[in-house]
C-alpha cells in the first residue's frame, strides 16, 4: 500500500525508530498533521489518510499507550478477564479525537468496557468502527461551534494525541469538562513541546492551572513521558472535575 503523506508503507517498526530515514519520516508526518491551522482543512487531510494510518505511526506513535497506561494508574481496578470488568468496567469514557481507535483498542485491554468516540474525520471514524470496542460515535468537532456530547455525561473524557495545531483548540478543554460528570477525569496526552514558549499551546498549562484556581477541576497529575512521538517527549495531564 502507497500512504497518503506521499511515501511507502513498507517500512518496519525498527526501520522508522532507528533507520537513517528517521528524520525525514517524522519531519513528513509532523509537516502533514500541522499543515493548516484550519479544523476543516486538518479533516480533509485525515479523510485521505485513514487507510494508511496505522501502519505510516507504527513503532512510532505512543500517545494512545501512555493515555491507556494513565488511566490504568489513576482508575480502579477490575476484572480484566471477564464480566462487566468491575468497578472500571461501568465507568462511561469518550475517547475525544478518537482517530482509528488505538486508544480504545488499549483501554479495553486494560478492562473499560464502555467507550464511545469523538472523531471529526468520517473515513478515519470507519476504521475505528472496525476496532469493535466503541459503543456510540460522534462525527463532530470539540472547541469549534457546538456538538451533541451530553454534557455531565462521562466518567472520564480522554484526549490522547489531539493537542495539535489545527485540531482541537485550548478553548476545546472548556468542552472537555462539559462533557465530564462531576468527580470524573479528564485525561490530555500530547507533545510536551507544544506547551513551551512559542509552541502553539504555549498557554495551555496557564488556562489549566486558571480552572484549578477557579475550583472547576484540581490536578490529579502531571507526567513527562519519553519517546512519546520519535524522540519527541510527552506529557500526560490527569485533572478531577469538581
Amino acid at each position: 500500500m502507497t500512504s497518503s503523506l506521499g511515501a511507502s508503507s513498507s517500512k518496519t517498526a525498527d526501520d522508522l525508530v532507528k533507520g537513517q530515514d528517521l528524520e525525514e519520516d517524522k519531519t513528513r508526518i509532523t509537516a502533514y498533521i500541522t499543515s493548516t491551522g484550519e479544523s476543516q482543512e486538518t479533516t480533509v487531510n485525515y479523510n485521505k489518510w485513514a487507510r494508511s494510518y496505522d501502519k505510516d505511526l507504527e513503532g512510532t506513535y505512543r500517545a494512545h499507550l501512555i493515555a491507556a497506561d494513565a488511566l490504568d494508574e489513576a482508575l480502579p481496578k477490575g476484572d480484566k478477564d471477564g464480566g462487566d470488568g468491575g468497578p472500571r468496567g461501568r465507568l462511561r469514557i469518550l475517547d475525544v479525537g478518537a482517530g482509528t481507535g488505538k486508544v480504545g483498542i488499549e483501554l479495553g485491554r486494560r478492562g473499560f468496557r464502555h467507550l464511545d468516540a469523538l472523531e471529526p474525520a468520517a473515513a478515519m471514524l470507519e476504521v475505528l468502527k472496525t476496532t469493535g470496542v466503541y459503543n456510540r460515535t460522534f462525527n463532530e468537532y470539540v472547541g469549534v461551534g457546538k456538538n451533541s456530547v451530553p454534557s455531565g455525561f462521562y466518567d472520564v473524557v480522554v484526549v490522547a494525541g489531539a493537542m495539535v495545531k489545527g485540531h482541537i483548540p485550548i478553548e476545546g478543554v472548556d468542552d472537555l469538562i462539559r462533557m465530564t460528570k462531576p468527580g470524573g477525569m479528564v485525561c490530555i496526552s500530547m507533545r510536551k513541546e507544544f506547551t513551551e514558549e512559542g509552541g502553539d499551546y504555549q498557554h495551555l498549562e496557564t488556562r489549566l492551572h486558571d480552572l484549578q484556581q477557579q475550583r472547576i477541576w484540581t490536578k490529579v497529575s502531571r507526567k513527562v513521558v519519553p519517546n512519546y512521538f520519535y524522540n519527541h517527549d510527552g506529557v500526560v495531564y490527569i485533572y478531577k472535575v469538581l
